[in-house]
């Protein structure tokens, strides 16, 4: 019996890592394909007050989005 449980703990634990790969492998092909297109039109307040978006910076300067979620947070 304990050898029937292990058997099966670790036929289960293989199926759960390749799920996992497989769900990692889809999600970077998804965000593969956003590299390089337009991103939509926003606007969100800076540190000091002062709105900023998007559409100021078309055209004069490069610029990187990037997104932290629960950056520098407890959470």
């Amino acid at each position: 019996m304990k050898k029937l449980l292990t058997k099966v703990f670790l036929a289960m634990s293989l199926c759960g890592f390749l799920m996992s790969n497989t769900v990692s492998l889809n999600a970077n092909t998804q965000q593969a394909e956003l590299v390089g297109q337009a991103a939509a039109a926003f606007k969100l307040p800076s540190h000091i007050g002062v709105d900023i978006s998007l559409e100021q910076y078309v055209g004069k300067k490069t610029v990187v989005l990037a997104f932290y979620p629960k950056n520098f947070t407890g959470g």
